[in-house]
């Protein structure tokens, strides 16, 4: 993935869990001028804590993926057990 694509996303992602972070706040706090439940309500709870969840999830992904990580990675069956990146 190009860097500016990384950066994008990792911007995008960012913005959400901000924003799921955010939102609940004062929904919870006045109550009284936001009455219906919204996908972040609850910080996602009524959607399976998803908008909480997937944006840490893509943040971890982007980190874990980077260019010039020495993590070790599934190289798949018939070529080793675990390999370098870059192997």
């Amino acid at each position: 993935m190009v860097d500016s694509h990384r950066s994008f996303a990792r911007a995008e992602f960012a913005v959400c869990l901000l924003g799921t972070l955010a939102i609940p706040l004062p929904a919870d706090l006045l109550s009284e001028l936001f009455p219906d439940a919204t996908v972040c309500t609850g910080f996602g709870s009524g959607h399976g804590f998803g908008p909480l969840i997937l944006p840490l999830v893509g943040l971890w992904w982007l980190r874990h993926t980077r260019a010039g990580s020495t993590r070790r990675v599934w190289t798949g069956p018939g070529r080793g057990a675990l390999a370098p990146r870059g192997a």
